[in-house]
């Protein structure tokens, strides 16, 4: 019966604050991949080997 009970709690905050953290989460992405473009021009830009920068995917 508790565990029911935990997990009644958990589905409730995983609902209630399911939208900020999906906000969170694209915003951390977009700021991700913005970082990974900036250093993939200055790569281009200055020459540096293309191994010091790789996309972990």
């Amino acid at each position: 019966m508790l565990e029911l009970i935990g997990l009644i709690a958990l589905i409730y905050l995983a609902v209630k604050f399911l939208p900020g953290i999906l906000v969170f989460a694209l915003k951390v992405l977009i700021v991700l991949v913005g970082i990974w473009l900036i250093l993939n021009v200055l790569v281009w830009m200055f020459g540096w080997p293309n191994f010091l920068i790789v996309m972990p995917l």
